[in-house]
């Protein structure tokens, strides 16, 4: 301190900026008069206190950061919850039919390309033009197919339809994942065969299928609607069946469960559930069914015929033609 004076009354400098070096750090060094390195001493005031944390030299070997107790449970139950999310994400996207990414969703095999987005084309299995299916091996007459735009790899239109809606993961391999079927045909898109359903295909398919909780509501409502229309009736059966001597009758055997303890009353309340729970499910399905019966008929009757359609009318033309003169011919 008193050689850091002596430098400032030779220098003439001003008093304030000898009060600045007194709270400068003390990693800086002043040199002193006769040149030697001179080491100040450690700080005695609140304000030169080094700071710490981010100052210290951090440890960059590996083997200190197995050691670290804390460190460790942080990246384990990191991994805890990466997985618990993954196993919800499969679980709402399979059970549920939730839009979300799954394992199969995101891979991708090894060296194989990322499926590419395609176009469509549309025709008719005819009798005398019957086209090759990839689901049934061989399309129904009458139906329209669809394949991946320049080839010849058809699938039934409400087969692939219906695949879609009751187990997506299984549409793309019909083409050994050459082609993205599901994004390019039935998401939003230049490809879609969506756009030619009309309103009646939107809310079939995007209000109702797309959205399971809007189909379960609807089914809820519809359900209470009924219950709620047809109550005087049900209210008179109740009353009926109460006051009912055949009831009654058999009171030894089901009073016994009446004044029964809470845990058996609970365990039959649950049994009870589940049994009301699995029709409402079974219910569901059989409703969904008939909507994606729906759907189908919706898509035969509206996408176009991109392949052979001209081919089609002129084969109906001559069917018809030739029913009139047989009509004639019977007629004479």
């Amino acid at each position: 301190m008193k050689l850091t004076m002596i430098n400032l009354r030779q220098n003439k400098k001003p008093l304030f900026i000898s009060l600045i070096l007194l709270f400068l750090p003390k990693t800086i060094s002043i040199t002193p008069l006769h040149g030697q390195n001179y080491q100040p001493p450690p700080p005695s005031s609140f304000l030169t206190i080094p700071r710490g944390g981010s100052s210290s030299p951090a440890t960059t070997n590996p083997k200190n950061n197995k050691n670290n107790p804390l460190q460790n449970y942080l990246i384990e139950q990191h991994h805890l919850h990466t997985l618990r999310a993954t196993i919800l994400s499969e679980y709402l996207a399979h059970r549920r039919s939730l839009p979300l990414h799954t394992l199969q969703s995101i891979q991708t095999p090894e060296s194989a390309k990322p499926p590419r987005e395609t176009d469509w084309d549309c025709a008719i299995s005819t009798p005398s033009d019957p086209k090759s299916c990839l689901y049934s091996f061989e399309a129904p007459a009458g139906t329209k197919v669809l394949a991946p735009a320049g080839s010849e790899m058809w699938i039934s239109l409400s087969a692939l339809n219906r695949l879609r809606r009751t187990d997506p993961s299984k549409v793309q391999p019909m083409w050994h994942d050459k082609y993205a079927i599901l994004d390019s045909w039935f998401r939003d898109g230049e490809y879609s065969v969506l756009a030619h359903a009309g309103w009646e295909g939107f809310v079939v398919s995007h209000v109702l299928l797309d959205h399971p909780i809007v189909l379960r509501a609807v089914i809820r409502v519809g359900f209470l609607a009924c219950l709620w229309m047809t109550l005087p009736v049900w209210d008179y059966f109740l009353n009926r069946m109460l006051v009912s001597g055949l009831l009654w009758k058999y009171y030894r055997s089901w009073g016994r469960f009446v004044h029964a303890a809470f845990p058996l009353k609970l365990l039959v309340g649950q049994m009870v559930w589940k049994f009301v729970a699995g029709q409402f499910d079974a219910l569901e399905s059989m409703v969904r069914g008939v909507i994606v019966d729906i759907e189908c008929g919706l898509l035969e009757e509206r996408i176009p015929v991109t392949v052979g359609g001209e081919e089609e009318e002129l084969v109906e033309e001559n069917d018809g033609s030739d029913d009139e003169s047989n009509d004639d011919s019977d007629e004479w």
